[in-house]
This record gives C-alpha cells, structure tokens and sequence, in this order.
C-alpha cells in the first residue's frame, strides 16, 4: 500500500504541468531622486517606482527595486544585475545607448537658488559656481560641446557632485550659488530649505525607460502595461499623488522612430510641439577659421553655422564636438560623432567617406612674413614650409603628391600638429612659410605682419564626410542646404565669415567617386615598418641625448639642492620645483619658443653644427626636465649612507672630493638604480612629446601613416617597437643592477 501510495506522488509530479514560479523584474534607480525615487520612512517610494510595480503587478511578475550607484549605471545594466533603468532617465544625448520606451514624461531643467541670492534670471549666473549632479544631461548641456555652454562658460565654476543631497547641502553652506537640477526633485527639494526657482528654464527632455540593447521584448511588454495604465487611469492616479494633482504622463502622444542614419530603434523623434529629436554630432577643427574655431569661449564658424541651421530646421539636436584631426576617421567610425565638417577636402579622400557634393571651391596657398624676399613659388627653393599634419597641401607635397615636384625643392616639410602652431612658427624664424587653406590663411592675415604669395599651390573641393555607406544622413543634410541656398540662408552665412562674399557652390558641382582612386587602401605592413623606423631613430637618437646630459647634470644639481649655502640651495630647490611642477610640453614649447617671443631673437639663427633648433630645443626641455627628477633620485641616495662612512673615509686620509667620487658615489649609483631604472623607462614613453616641435619621431609618424590609411595598423606596430625598446632598457638596467650585486 505504501508504495502505490508513493507510485501514485511520482506519477502525479511527472504528468501534471509544473506550476512556473513568477518572473523576477529588477528596477534600477536612483534613490536620491525625488519624486521619481527615493527613501522615506526606512521604504521606497517614488512615481516611476510605484509605476513599476502596477506594471509588475499586472503582468503576475515580482518585483525587485533596486537602488544603484548612478555611475555604474551602464554596468549594472549590461551584466543583468537590473532589467531596466526607470528613474526619470533622460532620453536626449543617448538616444543610442539603449532600447528605450517611447517618452512618457516631458521634463524641465532649471536653476534653484537660496531665497535671499540677488540671483533672478539665468544671466545673473554670470560669476557664480553652479552645481549638477554627475552624469546628468544638463552637466552635458551646460559643458563644452553642450547646447547650454553659451551659458555654462559665463559661470565661476560648474561644480560636478555625486547626488542632489550632496548639491542642496552645498548650496546651504553657500559653497555654491545655484543648483541646475530637474523641475520635480527641485519642487521636493523647495519643500525641505529656504529655496526658489528662477523663472527660466535651462532646457528641456525627455524621460524614458532605458533596457538592455535588443531587449525589445521586455520593452514591449512594459511599455504595453504602460499604455493600459495611461487608458484606465491609474498611471494620472499615480502621477496626481506625486505632483499636486497633475497628470504628467504623455505616453502615446510621442512616437519613437528610426534614426534616418540607419542606427536601431531606440532613437527619438517627437511629434509634439516641444520636437525633441535625435542628435546630430558634428566634428570639427576649434583651430581652423574661419571654418571653426573658438571666440569667447563659443564655437563660431562657417561650416558650424551651417550646421546648426541644418540641425535647426531638421528638429535635430546639434552637438559640435572638437576633435584631434589625427583621430577623426576613429572619432567617426565609432559614432562618436556623425559627420566631419570643417573645411574637409574631399581630394585624396574620394573613396574614404560617404561624401555629400563639394559646396566650396578653395585654394591652398603660401603665407610668408611680409619682409620674406620669396615673392613666388619658386623662390621657396631651400626654404622650410610648415604645413598642418594630415591635410591635402601635406599629402600634396609629400612624396607621391601631385606637388611634389615643388615640395622637394624646400629645405624642409615641417609637419605641425595646428595652424596656431604653424604662425607662431613662421613668427619666430623656425620656418619661412606656411602652405595653408586661403580662408584660414586671410584670418591669420590679420592677426600678424604676413602676406600671401600671387601664386596658389593648389585648388580643391570642400565637403562633408560621412561613414561610410550612411547615405540616409548625407541625403538629408544635403537636400536642407540645397534649400538654404534657394532661399539665401546660405549666402548670407557666407557674406558674414568672407567678407560679403557667397562661397557656396552646392548644386553647381556633383562629386563623382574615383574608380582608380588608392588613397583608402591600407598600407602595406613593411611600408610601415620602414617608416616607423625612421622614426625610432629620433626617438633613439633623443633617449640617449637626453639621457647624456641628465644623468651627470642631475647629480651637479642634486649637489647644489644639498649644498650649505641658503642662496645656492634655495635656486636649485626652485628651479627642480619648476621642472616637475610644469608639463614637459609646456616646458619644450617655452624652450622652442621662448628666444624669439621673449628676447627677440630669430630661431633660424640659433641652429648648431647643422642641427635644426626645434631638435636642440627638444634635447635641453628633456635633459632639464630629466636632470631635476634625477636629481631628487641622487639626493635621495646620497643622504641614505650613513654618516660614519665620512668619518672613516677622513680617518683614511681621503679628500671630500675622493670620498664622494670613490667611497660615496659607488654605493648611491647601487642603491638608486632601481628608480633610475623607472625614470630610464619613462623617458622611452615621453619622446612622443616631440611632436609638440614637430619632431617627426615615431609616434607622430605613426599617427599620420594611421590617418593617412584609416588604419590601426601603424599603432600597433608602434606599440611593439616601444615595447621592445623598454624591453631592451629594462634588460640591460637589470643586468647592470646584478653586476653591482656584488655582495649576493
């Protein structure tokens, strides 16, 4: 009987449906995010919360409310700690970074002050230190790059903190004089301090639940739930509870939709009158007018307002970012930005980018000093020309250029990393000329006592460079200038930049792809390996210089830092404060071009034994630099001997001199080469500084063959050769420390 009995149990486990235990949904917030998210009597308690647990509720799921760390946000999220972030999560700025549900609140960002602040509009701010909670989008608004910055540079300080707790206790001790936060927690925040709201808004977004990228079924299952709610009333119920009797709900009213750039589904454009939509992030060169380039703190420019008329009438949200030129193909092809525009030659470059037609016509020329005897091309026979690294009049004169045949006549193609960098040169005498685009070349005319050649070096044609294949995106910007020039927008953004003139040439020229065109083929890996060579050489070649007259300078001045005269010790003390207190490239552009800025004296005349000065200066910013960090090294050693050895060594009949040189120095040499062995190795890594003088060592060279290619490839190579190098430095520092080991 007892065992039918159990017979009967297994036979009933085995063939009735298993009863499926309750999905677990985990929310992640923000507890310090009121009213959305918070504590309150040892509970949560917030309107998205008690949203999430009526969607949980009518989906039969259990609920886990989950407060996070709002920096680890992404992780948490990305490991499945947390199902989704719902805690009033702005949309706008990462439209791109998740699966999002379509908008269901529409929020502002505004500005708290005390109650007594002589603060009344947003220009009053003007001053002020303003704090933002990390990771927000008005810190993003209100940063460099931000559609808010206009107004973020006029403050004292833009103060970043962990939470709004940590802002509003700031703002009551008076460390700072305002709070830009959301409109709900500021209301909650009013409630707890003698506070008020200005009556203007910073900005406006727009809040959505942000999940796992492809995690649309969850996303649809909620956001369904959510629309239930919104029908039969219970998400206005909730909404009323938590903002005086108001429904803020908008779901349903607002539509996600695809970006036209082809990027998924979680990408935003409103239908509401507000028209948030998606980001439009631009690249550009700050130092290139007057295409773009910065004035006041603020990006001004041809192409950028363009841009932003471009931006405005697609209902875009344009970000203008400030790129290195040397990383802009990575900048692109990694979505960090959309589109390179800013005076970007579409020559050379034909099969590299998704292009839109040329809409400038421009001119490469030659600037020189306006007391230059060179009156015309040919003159610049022997002569150095600087040129911007990785633009089309470098690659025009380079080997293989169609402008070789005049680059090979100069003394030297000085490759710059920035136009500045190139004028400063040309100033001091360090080059004879600058081969430059003519609209920055007439922007530099003012601003110095230069001239331009008759002669042009080059024409091209200007675009904007797209990834490659977004043809979506191109159409779109292209198809909103064709009307700006229609209407004349275009032209009277092009009268205030050159001079009244219009220099849009859209819709007069088509750009045709080069069927024969090799400028994106990838180099070869010997090619680059040879050229990284010659590299490395330099880069040697500034390694064991710098390490010649550091090593015996640094123990000169480790002896003054020591010596027993206040003056004497206090100079040195001063002058190894200044060297590792300040950048090396700083340090190396104020040996470059301090002779001519500050005594007048032309850098062409400083050249020695056939050595370019912009090299001399390089080798004195590294060994002065170098000599203070060994110096502290030496004294460090010197004042570990006991001072017993001294006495036996004058027992002996040694000299000071003898003592040091033949009892003392020995075992400092010992006892400090291990960090010696440190700074040995650094100094390999700090040679890329160079670049700053245009020095052509290694790594610069690897990032113009890695922009020239679109290509990782010259890094990487790059990388082992310093790998290598360190290696080797490291092996023989470790064979000379066993060889003193001579106790062991």
């Amino acid at each position: 009987m007892k065992n039918l009995f159990v017979s009967m149990l297994l036979a009933l486990f085995c063939f009735c449906p298993a009863v499926a235990a309750p999905r677990t949904f985990t929310v992640g917030f923000d507890a310090n995010f009121p009213p959305y998210g918070y504590v309150k009597n040892g509970e949560y308690k917030g309107f998205d919360l008690d949203l999430a647990r009526e969607v949980a509720r009518r989906n039969g799921w259990q609920i886990k409310l989950k407060a996070i760390n709002w920096d680890a946000k992404d992780g948490e999220l990305n490991s499945g700690m947390i199902d989704c972030i719902w805690n009033g999560f702005t949309i706008n700025g990462r439209e791109n970074n998740y699966t999002w549900s379509d908008p269901y609140v529409i929020n502002e960002q505004v500005v708290m002050v005390k109650s007594g602040s002589p603060v009344k509009k947003l220009t009053d701010l003007k001053g002020k230190k303003v704090a933002v909670q990390t990771d927000t989008p008005v810190q993003k608004a209100l940063s460099p790059g931000g559609e808010c910055y206009a107004l973020g540079q006029t403050f004292a300080g833009l103060i970043v903190v962990p939470d709004y707790n940590n802002a509003v206790m700031q703002l009551e001790s008076g460390s700072v004089d305002a709070i830009a936060l959301d409109i709900g927690v500021a209301k909650t925040k009013l409630k707890t301090g003698d506070f008020r709201l200005l009556n203007e808004i910073v900005m406006k977004e727009m809040y959505g639940i942000g999940f796992r990228k492809g995690d649309t079924a969850l996303r649809d299952a909620v956001q369904n739930t959510l629309l239930d709610m919104a029908k039969d009333g219970t998400s206005a119920k909730i909404s009323a509870e938590y903002f005086d009797g108001k429904n803020i709900m908008v779901l349903g009213k607002l539509k996600s939709v695809q970006k036209n750039n082809g990027q998924n589904d979680n990408v935003l454009s409103s239908e509401s009158v507000l028209s948030f939509s998606q980001s439009f992030t631009v690249g550009f060169d700050a130092n290139f007018p007057p295409y773009g380039y910065v004035k006041n703190g603020e990006y001004k420019g041809f192409d950028l307002d363009l841009a932003r008329e471009v931006a405005r009438r697609n209902g875009w949200q344009i970000k203008l970012k400030a790129i290195n030129w040397d990383a802009k193909d990575s900048e692109l092809n990694s979505g960090m930005i959309d589109c390179i525009w800013n005076g970007f030659t579409i020559n050379g470059r034909e099969n590299n980018y998704t292009w839109s037609d040329p809409y400038v016509i421009n001119e490469q020329v030659v600037m020189v000093k306006s007391g230059s005897p060179v009156k015309k091309l040919t003159d610049l026979k022997g002569k150095k020309v600087a040129v911007q690294t990785d633009t089309p009049v470098q690659k025009a004169l380079s080997p293989g250029g169609e402008c070789y045949a005049l680059g090979q006549t100069f003394a030297g193609l000085i490759v710059v990393p920035d136009y500045n960098n190139a004028v400063m040169q040309l100033e001091s005498g360090s080059v004879d000329a600058i081969a430059l685009d003519i609209g920055v070349a007439k922007t530099k005319l003012k601003t110095g006592n230069f001239r331009l050649l008759n002669e042009i070096v080059m024409k091209e044609m200007y675009g904007i460079g797209f990834r490659k294949g977004d043809t979506a995106l191109r159409d779109a910007v292209q198809n909103t200038l064709l009307d700006m020039v229609s209407d004349g927008t275009a032209a009277r953004i092009s009268a205030e930049y050159f001079d009244g003139k219009n220099v849009m040439a859209l819709g007069n020229l088509k750009h045709v792809k080069k069927d024969n065109d090799k400028s994106g083929d990838k180099l070869a890996f010997y090619s680059v390996l040879k050229e990284l060579g010659k590299g490395l050489l330099v880069s040697m070649a500034i390694f064991v210089l710098t390490l010649v007259f550091a090593l015996p300078l640094g123990l000169l001045v480790a002896v003054g830092r020591m010596s027993r005269n206040f003056l004497l010790r206090n100079v040195f003390r001063i002058f190894i404060s200044i060297m590792r207190g300040t950048p090396l490239m700083l340090q190396l552009l104020v040996w470059f071009f301090g002779p001519y800025y500050l005594l007048g004296i032309q850098l062409s005349k400083l050249s020695f034994c056939g050595l370019d000065y912009r090299f001399i200066a390089v080798i004195i910013g590294f060994s002065l630099n170098y000599a203070a960090y060994f110096a502290e090294i030496y004294r460090a050693g010197i004042e570990s001997i006991p001072k017993g050895q001294y006495e036996a060594a004058g027992v002996l009949g040694y000299s000071s001199c003898q003592t040091f040189f033949r009892i003392i120095l020995p075992q400092v040499i010992k006892r400090i080469l291990p960090p010696v062995t440190n700074e040995v190795i650094t100094l390999v890594k700090d040679t890329s500084l160079a670049f700053s003088l245009a020095v052509l060592e290694m790594f610069t060279i690897a990032k113009q063959i890695a922009s020239a290619s679109s290509s990782m490839m010259p890094f990487i190579v790059a990388g082992v050769f310093y790998y290598v190098f360190n290696f080797i430095v490291a092996g023989v520092m470790a064979l000379i420390e066993k060889k003193l080991n001579y106790y062991r």
